[in-house]
């Protein structure tokens, strides 16, 4: 960057001039499509193939391509009232939306559109394509991006997808973007774009053509390629000479500006308060970082996991109670008995298992972070307490006895890990009830869970225990559930709160639930990011995913977000017993053989968050720009200062004004990154930056400060 002070040179005298003649010309970076939101055409009855759609052609290979209406589909298009769908149900086939423009030899391109799946059925897959074609219509080059890779969105809402195409080959005349869907599934479509990737005047990417450019580019000519002060950057029409023909391309763009989207945050107003951001030390996690790990390089990444300063800060951990379906040992609870034996007394009651190695490691979060919250839930009661004896499905036997012995199991559990130095914060009593699976788990229905609960919270009170206990568990495709266990005074009486997962079903319904109990809280507990989603090893894609799941979960009042596992390594993702998620993350990855440890995504998006956001924090109002390409939540510290947490899904940069007490701020925010601002309740506030960007240039990061203004 050249310095401000010189500036003042007489190459700007002939600057000021040309903006005199040309200061009604605007320069931008225009759409290219014709249509691109689906909204013009003669739509006829809502299901006939034969409507027209303008500018857009549809083909497939047996597969569907469809333009329909959102009042008529139910499902709400991007904007406008219409959207269009491509897919297919069998292998080979695919359906195809398209459009073919005009385009440039050696000009890049732009390609973004907003998608999701139609959500019914199988899981999509969804690509975006581009074919650069000669005169005669021969494909010169083509390229794909994919958007769904055999699975549905989680949550299932629209989202941005889009990237950057190679330059056009020599015997280019037009290019073809198409929207495709192979089988299996239905993805939908909205909101297409293609503009020009190509130089730009705005040198310092802040969306505004202005005399910070200028500082640059003014400095920069007359030059000729080869000679030591040429740039190709500056060389606006790429003929090899910084001259005036690249000057008068800078004044035609000048004060060219991109509209922000503007943000207005009001710490006055306040939502709920924020307990933390974490994920779960399961028994393979604990072990992997303990054991396996151990020594200087398990110190380093317990600060790396959980201190403010050296680390990320990790505040929230859900703990499995005993057994899980992320374990390398066999099966156990806390009070194993042989097969046809009883223990109704809880004699045999013990977490000896656990103090191998996961509550050392809890020890140790705890001792680097004092502020963390933990939460536990069992995968399994003992499987003497179940029809059918066995870990895996089954029900609770229907008795008081039985009952009234599980209950004392979490009054024991609470207690003994009261007795390790480790508060539990709040219980659940069923992980994912009413899920009977090849791993541990327990067919538990709402009435089950409302019974159990009068009797644990019966217990709890009766031992002065402060453990909350928080309802269902699973996830947000079933309202009912929970809804019916709050409908019972008495166990809504016990009960602090609704604990959600994201792998059905809509983020909304925690405000359904919410709003029907505006007094009990909150928890999302449990989301796990994984190769059925990001794909294999897509930084950026499992970067957006983990951010949006923050920012949508905490917009609908949750109180916590908690990821899967804190740790695995590159095998099946295990180590695993068996029958577990063998797709599913760690936030990090510790390798099997090398030990080297790898921050996944997962890490960085949490990390953008809870570095910051501490103990006691509550969300504060934060205008809702889910609707733009920018996505934000804003909190409130107990010191006073603010926090806005900001994802940008486009693939290039985009204008952000927060508008904050009567003053604002206007920052360009990097194309597929997580930006966290952080700013002290105070006028004329500094405001930090940090950013994690997907293509990891960027890792919390920290930028240079700007400032408010009136």
């Amino acid at each position: 960057m050249f310095g401000r002070g010189t500036i003042m040179k007489h190459k700007h005298v002939i600057f000021y001039g040309l903006i005199l003649a040309f200061s009604t010309v605007v320069f931008g970076a225009p759409e290219l499509l014709l249509n691109p939101s689906f909204e013009e055409g003669s739509m006829k009855a809502p299901w006939d193939e034969t409507r027209g759609l303008n500018s857009w052609s549809k083909w497939g290979n047996w597969g569907w391509a469809a333009w329909k209406y959102s009042a008529v589909s139910g499902i709400a298009s991007h904007t406008g009232t219409k959207y269009v769908v491509a897919g297919a149900n069998a292998s080979g086939q695919h359906g195809v939306w398209e459009q073919t423009i005009i385009v440039e030899v050696g000009k890049s391109y732009e390609f973004e559109v907003w998608a999701r799946s139609e959500g019914w059925g199988s899981a999509p897959n969804a690509s975006m394509r581009v074919e650069f074609k000669n005169s005669s219509g021969s494909v010169l080059l083509s390229e794909s991006s994919a958007i769904f890779s055999g699975s549905h969105p989680s949550p299932n809402v629209w989202g941005l997808y889009g990237f950057t195409t190679s330059a056009a080959p020599a015997g280019t005349v037009s290019a073809t973007f198409q929207l495709r869907g192979d089988a299996f599934g239905s993805p939908i479509f909205d909101d297409a774009s293609v503009s020009e990737s190509g130089l730009s005047p705005d040198f310092n990417y802040d969306r505004t053509v202005d005399m910070l450019d200028w500082a640059e580019m003014g400095l920069a000519w007359p030059a000729s390629f080869g000679e030591a002060g040429y740039d190709e950057i500056y060389d606006l029409n790429e003929d090899d000479v910084i001259d005036f023909g690249d000057v008068r391309i800078f004044v035609l763009s000048w004060l060219w500006y991109d509209t922000p989207v503007t943000a207005s945050v009001d710490h006055t107003t306040v939502m709920q308060e924020i307990d933390g951001f974490g994920a779960s030390f399961t028994d393979s996690s604990a072990w992997l970082v303990h054991d396996f790990l151990g020594g200087s390089e398990y110190l380093t990444l317990m600060d790396e996991l959980f201190d403010h300063e050296d680390g990320i800060g990790l505040s929230y951990i859900r703990q499995p109670m005993g057994t899980s379906d992320m374990r390398r040992v066999a099966d156990y609870s806390y009070d194993d008995m042989p097969a046809g034996k009883t223990d109704y007394s809880l004699a045999n009651f013990s977490i000896a298992k656990d103090q191998a190695y996961i509550i050392p490691v809890l020890l140790k979060a705890l001792e680097i972070n004092p502020d963390i919250k933990i939460m536990s839930s069992p995968w399994s009661p003992p499987p003497w307490m179940k029809t059918n004896e066995d870990f895996q499905g089954g029900r609770l036997i229907n008795t008081d006895a039985v009952y009234d012995a599980y209950a004392e199991y979490f009054v024991k559990y609470v207690q003994a890990y009261a007795a390790e130095g480790i508060v539990i914060d709040a219980i659940t009593v069923q992980n994912e009830p009413g899920l009977e699976i090849g791993y541990p788990s327990l067919d538990m229905t709402a009435a089950n869970q409302r019974k159990l609960i009068k009797k644990v919270g019966a217990r709890f009170a009766a031992e002065s225990i402060d453990t909350k206990i928080v309802c269902y568990d699973f996830n947000w495709n079933n309202t009912s559930f929970p809804l019916s266990v709050l409908g019972d005074a008495t166990a809504r009486g016990y009960i602090d709160g609704v604990a959600w997962h994201h792998y059905a079903g809509n983020v909304s319904a925690q405000t359904t639930v919410r709003n029907a109990y505006p007094s009990k809280n909150v928890y999302f507990t449990e989301g796990a990011i994984g190769e059925w989603i990001v794909g294999e090893e897509d930084f950026d894609k499992g970067l957006m995913r983990a951010a949006n799941l923050l920012i949508d979960t905490t917009r609908n009042w949750a109180k916590c977000v908690v990821l899967w596992n804190m740790s695995l390594h590159e095998l099946y993702n295990g180590p695993m017993l068996g029958n577990g998620c063998s797709t599913c993350y760690g936030i990090v990855r510790v390798h099997s053989v090398t030990s080297a440890v790898t921050k996944k995504s997962s890490y960085y998006a949490l990390g953008q968050a809870s570095k910051f956001v501490r103990a006691g924090a509550v969300r504060i109002s934060s205008a809702d720009t889910s609707s733009t390409a920018i996505k934000n939540v804003a909190f409130l510290n107990t010191d006073g200062t603010i926090i806005n947490y900001v994802i940008n899904e486009a693939t290039g940069v985009r204008n952000y004004e927060v508008d904050w007490n009567g003053q604002s701020f206007l920052y360009p925010v990097a194309g597929r990154s997580v930006t966290t601002f952080k700013w002290p309740n105070e006028t004329d506030a500094v405001v930090e930056v940090w950013v994690t960007t997907g293509d990891q240039s960027e890792l919390i990061e920290q930028r240079a400060s700007i400032g408010f203004h009136d």
